[in-house]
């Protein structure tokens, strides 16, 4: 029996940072990752794939092509239809925008709240952040603020912050953990700080080191259980670094209206600019939310929560929000994409599409669902990574005979009638 071969210079698509050096070997229809350690690549890639999987109508098993049809049908019944999840690559992105604009449908990811968040303060007035390169190569202090990463990009300290040789030469870095139950970064060339603060706190404190760095004295000790004597000591630090970076995961902020939060930390970044240099690091939630994102701009010419009712774009972060739409029934039919991991499907009772990755579970038999494969185990693609400059190629490394969203999509687009495709 022939030894399976190892794979080399594997793309990850399953996190924003999109690692571009993992080792896999095959093993069925599994993948086992070789190296580097990560527990969120090791997971994914030995996902178990059904024996047994194919389309569904109304829980009934059914033809690709039945299920093609149902699907059709439903969109072109629905006067406004959502399509959300949108857990896919870039051509999986293209082809729901194509179908979105014929139908007068709207598109929102499901992780959009962060990248909402992230938008706002740029569109608002605008912002200063670098990429991962630049933090590898130049940043000497980094203010992590509300994340220590390990959730939503597990490999960003190793891969960033761990090498201590650059472009430039050596670099001994100052890590500053500032949030409520972060982990700091372990066995690291570093000098490490953790300042606890409440979640509740963190706006605060966030103000009160923007009036610190500005020389302004408080009149409290505390901000929360946080003394501002530790902040008044982060606000020198920020200040003497020759390239500090503010790191920060929207979609991990608290509070209803992460923008402020956002806002705060871009003004904070401003203020440093006045007089030294400092920079900003988003770093994106999963399921491709940047690529997606990138896709709806350069096709539309506006991001995410957009409709195509009147015949044109119509791009508004509140109305056009996926939670909202559901739960008011300003919607009348549901696509749900989901081929990067297992997005929860909504529960409602509107007529239901769903693609999604074989091994997910639904609420409820809905109308049509119908198994894809997953962009860069099943099929190849391209994903973006989260500092938005690079779009990295993901291709198949097995074959399962799942078809990929972006096929799907279009033949669904091929069966709405005329009419409706004008």
């Amino acid at each position: 029996m022939a030894t399976p071969q190892a794979m080399e210079n594997v793309v990850c698509p399953f996190c924003s940072l999109a690692c571009d050096d993992l080792v896999v070997e095959p093993e069925g229809k599994r993948l086992r990752l070789l190296r580097p350690a990560c527990p969120l690549a090791e997971r994914e890639f030995a996902r178990d794939v059904p024996e047994a999987v194919g389309p569904l109508i109304e829980g009934a098993p059914a033809s690709l092509e039945e299920a093609v049809a149902r699907a059709a049908a439903i969109l072109a019944r629905a006067r406004l239809p959502l399509f959300a999840g949108l857990g896919t690559d870039v051509a999986g992105m293209r082809a729901v925008l194509t179908l979105a604009e014929r139908t007068g449908g709207i598109v929102d990811h499901a992780g959009s709240r962060g990248l909402m968040a992230n938008i706002r303060t740029m569109q608002d007035g605008g912002w200063v952040t670098t990429t991962l390169a630049e933090v590898r190569n130049r940043a000497d202090l980094v203010l992590f603020v509300g994340t220590d990463t390990a959730d939503v990009t597990p490999r960003f300290v190793e891969r960033c912050l761990a090498p201590s040789e650059t472009l430039f030469g050596p670099i001994r870095r100052e890590l500053v953990y500032l949030g409520d139950g972060l982990e700091p970064a372990r066995d690291l060339d570093a000098r490490i700080t953790a300042l606890p603060c409440a979640a509740d706190d963190l706006a605060q404190a966030l103000l009160a080191l923007r009036a610190l760095l500005a020389g302004r004295r408080l009149g409290v000790q505390t901000i929360g259980a946080l003394p501002v004597a530790a902040l008044a000591e982060l606000a020198q630090k920020l200040t003497a670094a020759r390239y500090p970076v503010i790191v920060w995961a929207a979609g991990e902020l608290p509070g209803e209206s992460p923008d402020l939060l956002v806002g705060t930390l871009a003004a904070l970044i401003k203020d440093l600019n006045v007089k030294g240099r400092c920079a900003g690091l988003p770093l994106a939630g999963p399921d491709d939310i940047i690529g997606v994102n990138q896709v709806c701009t350069w096709q539309t010419g506006v991001p995410l929560r957009s409709g195509f009712m009147a015949g044109v774009p119509d791009h508004d972060p509140l109305r056009w929000d996926a939670g909202t739409l559901v739960a008011s029934g300003a919607v009348d039919a549901l696509l749900w994409l989901s081929s990067l991991r297992d997005q929860p499907v909504p529960d409602t009772g509107m007529p239901t599409i769903v693609l999604l990755r074989p091994g997910n579970t639904l609420p409820r038999p809905v109308e049509v669902v119908i198994p894809v494969g997953t962009p860069g185990l099943d099929h190849s693609g391209s994903v973006y990574r989260t500092d938005s400059v690079v779009s990295l190629p993901v291709r198949a490394l097995r074959d399962t005979g799942l078809p990929g969203a972006a096929e799907v999509l279009r033949r669904i687009g091929a069966g709405l009638a005329p009419s409706r495709a004008a």
